[in-house]
């Protein structure tokens, strides 16, 4: 498409600051209606009101940490972390609601181009308690589903999954759950295992109350007691050493199916610490960045893919973010990229 212009901002006058295609020429106009977002961050500094429609790809953030078995974690900081560094990297969008500028993977192509990105902002807690979390993100779930939107989720803990995907099951969708994580989340307290579902154990949880379909598990390793280790017949895992697009494939082909919606969810603490090391739990033995990348790759050409969620960072400070969240933007992008493919695919676009 061509003559495409984009709204980079608006000015302390009321007017918009509009460029042309190439970023490279611009100026003012006060015949654009658009109106600010205020008192919010948005992902990707997109300063825009967007329409709420399936056109849309929504991003929420949910700082929570009441599944977490670590005692001073920090993790309900990391979508705040997250927010504050994608501004680094802004997108525009263009005047027709119906492209933004994208950004550009000097490693790969231009991506998130061809969507409009609507971030609802964080999720208020008041009490932190399981009751409350699963209450705020029933109305999101239940909204997406009404429109047939995809979505995105920043945790917090990885318990924030179980409910999310509790809740999409209660609206009629049957999930096939792909789960990039270093630990299996099966179990590690036998003594509350069918108790409490928290971070440590939801996967069973997952299986046994009969949520989703299959589990997929992707970079697990280490050594596992037998309360941490879970059989299933809807359960397999592909070890980080054997992590590749080949075995990937091998997994999930005999999953697709036109009657089941697939759902990603990305435990950072699946890369190696020496690229990531900013989690509770680190593993050592952990996937690359390009065995991590080529599988993103491939999942761009998988159909139904609903959401996803990315979790279990722990919070940095603003003042200071370590060079190695820039991986985790970086992920967390072409996890929205696999989503507007998956759309695409779903529209007849490839």
């Amino acid at each position: 498409m061509t003559n495409i212009k984009y709204i980079l901002e608006k000015n302390n006058r009321g007017e918009s600051i509009i460029s042309d295609e190439s970023l490279e020429f611009f100026w003012t106009s006060e015949d654009i209606s658009i109106r600010s977002k205020e008192n919010k961050l948005t992902f990707y500094n997109i300063q825009e009101d967007v329409p709420v429609n399936a056109n849309s790809i929504h991003i929420v953030g949910v700082p929570y940490s009441s599944g977490s078995n670590h005692e001073n974690s920090s993790v309900e900081q990391f979508p705040h972390t997250l927010r504050y560094l994608s501004t680094k990297t802004p997108i525009y969008p263009s005047l027709n609601d119906l492209y933004t500028s994208g950004i550009l993977d000097l490693n790969n192509e231009k991506i998130l181009h061809d969507c409009v990105l609507n971030d609802l902002g964080d999720i208020t807690f008041v009490e932190q308690s399981k009751q409350e979390l699963e209450s705020k993100l029933n109305t999101y779930i239940d909204h997406f589903c009404s429109t047939e939107s995809q979505f995105s989720f920043i945790g917090g803990d990885h318990s924030i999954t179980y409910y999310i995907l509790k809740q999409l099951k209660e609206n009629g969708k049957n999930i096939i759950y792909i789960h990039f994580d270093a630990h299996l989340d099966c179990g590690s307290d036998p003594l509350r295992l069918d108790v409490e579902v928290d971070h440590g154990n939801f996967v069973r949880h997952l299986i046994q109350d009969q949520i989703v379909e299959h589990v997929v598990q992707l970079g697990v390793r280490g050594l596992r007691s037998l309360g941490q280790y879970y059989e299933h017949t809807n359960l397999s895992y592909i070890s980080s050493q054997k992590l590749n697009v080949n075995s990937v494939k091998k997994a999930i082909e005999p999953l697709l199916n036109k009657n089941s919606y697939f759902y990603i969810s990305f435990d950072v603490d699946v890369l190696d610490p020496s690229i990531f090391p900013y989690v509770d739990f680190p593993s050592s033995g952990g996937a690359s960045i390009e065995q991590i990348f080529e599988v993103l790759q491939m999942f761009q050409s998988v159909p139904n893919i609903i959401g996803f969620d990315v979790v279990e960072g722990q919070g940095a400070n603003t003042d200071h973010i370590p060079y190695q969240y820039d991986v985790i933007i970086n992920i967390f992008s072409q996890l929205l990229n696999v989503l507007n493919k998956s759309k695409n695919i779903i529209n007849g676009g490839e």
